[in-house]
This record gives structure tokens, sequence and C-alpha cells, in this order.
């Protein structure tokens, strides 16, 4: 069965048992959709404006009325009997009759509305290798900028898009419409999941921990069940063994700073930067003594001389580092 608790009024539009229920509703569905709204009351306004939706879309005119495909059947026959072909002896002629005619532009007219759907809402992925920073541009016209060894999945539906988040990213979302209702914009990212219309987001999806940062805008998160508005300025993060966000004052310009190929710490600790380093850029640390990982930095590192990083290290905690294979032993 479909989980719907994140779904906003666009998804469900989109969702063929949803739509089922609201054009033929049958015992069975209307049970089940009163029961889950009575579960989720604060869904009831998405659902109600859902509903809403398909009942127009359910008696919108079809795409060719009928006084057109007469109109165009006249015009064929005119000009099948103007050109008038010569034909052997052994040549049969037997013209279509309007009904088929009909069928086979049916027929073509389903063929390429098939296309277009499938062509607007066929998955694209894409993904950064360690240190790698890549900037995209969404078939939908938003732009993405992964940072290193980051994969995202987009699909571009009618009603919504959703986009798959492994690792970071800064999201730049172009607003979109469908009938003149917006299309929403989701990104999953583990256990979160962040909505917006039009905004300007960093979000950070590594070893199961979510951080969601907002620079311009307004984004709602939803996790275990519960939902959290951010302004600009503020994040939300999910710990990995965390079950609630928990929102704070944050610094756009610290959190992206990866953009400018530096970044910036504040009393992190030193395992949370050795994770970072093995992340983004695939450098592994090992230190002789677990109270090492401990040890807080608060500065700028420049990414693209992270061996003068460590240096730096051995200089201010008096260890000694030595290149290894793949990254570096402190000790």
């Amino acid at each position: 069965m479909q989980s719907y608790e994140h779904f906003s009024s666009q998804d469900f539009v989109a969702d063929d048992a949803f739509i089922k229920w609201v054009t033929d509703p049958t015992e069975a569905s209307d049970a089940f959709w009163q029961q889950w709204l009575g579960q989720h009351p604060h869904k009831r306004p998405v659902v109600d404006e859902a509903a809403g939706i398909v009942r127009k879309l359910a008696v919108q005119q079809d795409f060719f009325a009928e006084e057109e495909l007469q109109a165009n059947w006249e015009r064929i026959k005119q000009k099948t009997t103007a050109e008038k072909p010569v034909y052997t002896e052994k040549t049969v002629v037997r013209p279509l009759s309007y009904g088929r005619w009909l069928a086979a532009a049916s027929v073509v007219v389903f063929l390429v509305a098939g296309l277009g759907l499938w062509q607007h809402t066929r998955p694209v992925s894409y993904n950064t290798t360690y240190g790698e920073i890549k900037t995209i541009a969404l078939p939908d016209g938003s732009e993405v900028t992964l940072n290193g060894n980051s994969r995202i999945s987009f699909v571009r539906g009618i009603f919504s898009r959703t986009l798959d988040l492994d690792g970071e990213a800064l999201l730049k979302v172009n607003k979109e419409k469908t009938l003149g209702k917006p299309v929403s914009f989701s990104v999953r990212a583990g256990r979160v999941a962040v909505h917006v219309l039009g905004t300007v987001f960093n979000v950070n999806h590594r070893r199961q921990h979510v951080e969601v940062m907002l620079a311009e805008g307004k984004v709602r998160l939803e996790a275990s069940g519960a939902q959290m508005l951010l302004d600009p300025g503020q994040k939300a993060t999910l710990a990995a063994n965390g079950s609630a966000l928990v929102k704070s004052e944050a610094s756009a310009g610290n959190t992206t700073s990866w953009l400018r190929r530096e970044l910036v710490y504040e009393g992190a600790t030193l395992q949370s930067i050795f994770e970072e380093m093995e992340d983004s850029f695939g450098i592994t640390t090992r230190v002789s003594q677990p109270e090492i990982l401990k040890k807080r930095f608060t500065g700028l590192v420049a990414t693209d001389s992270i061996q003068n990083f460590y240096s730096q290290l051995g200089e201010i905690y008096h260890l000694q580092v030595q290149p290894v294979k793949g990254g570096f032993l402190l000790k």
C-alpha cells in the first residue's frame, strides 16, 4: 500500500488510487481514505485541494471536439477526392470509413501524447567523483550544484517533481505551474523530505545524518511524522541516531563555503572533519589514539591544499602527520 504521509496535493493528483477514489469511489476505497484521514487530520486540506483538481480534470473536454474531428474528416475526403490517383486493374481501393479514420487518428494522438509524457517523466541521474564540484541544469530549469562524491536522481512529473539525494547539493528551484497550479518540488534525503516551490537551499545527506540550510524563500520539512518550516538563515538537522528535526540559526556563507572550495569549521570535532574528508574527497584518516578524534578545530580549510591542513593539525596539536596510502596517519 502506498505511503501518503509526505504527499503534497500534486502528488495526490498523480496517484492512480487517489484518482479512482475521487472519480469512482467504492465502499472499500472510501473506508480506506476516511480511516486514513482520521489518522492524519492535518492532511485534510491537502486532500481536499487535490480532490478538487481531480474533479476539474475529470470534466475537462477531450483534446479534440467532435466538430473538429468531423471538419478534419471532411477536409481529408476533399483532398483525397481532388487528387484522384491512377490505379491498375489489379488495384483494389477500399476507402477507410469515418470510424476507422477516427480510430487511426486516435492511435497517432495517443502515441504522440504517450511519447511526450514519457519524455517528461523519465528519471535522470547525475553524480560527482571525489573532490569534484558540478553544476547541473535540471529539465525543469532548476539548478543543482553537487559537492564531491554525491548523487541525485530527478523525476519531473506533470504535477510534482522529486529529487533523491545522497551526498551534498545546493539547489535553486525554478517555479512551475500545471493548469494554473504550482508544481511541487520535493527533495528526499534519507528520512527527511524537503518540500519547496521556488527557493535556494543546501542539503547534506551523509552517513544517515541530514542537514538542510535555507538561503532564500521557504521550505517545509517532514521527518518521522513531524513537520517543520524554515526561514532564510535557519537550518534543520536530523542526526543519524536522532528521531526529530532540530532547528537552529545558520550562516549561509559558511554552509555553502564548499562552493568556493573552502570548508569553514566552528568548534567541529576532528572526527566529524575527518568523516567529511573521506565522504567528499576519499581521504581516509587514521589515528594512533582515539582521544585525538575528540579534539576540536575552528578555522578555514582550502580544499585544493588539504595536505597543508593536515600539516597545520600536526603543529596545532603536536602530532606527527604521516602520509599513507589513501590518506594520513596521525600519531
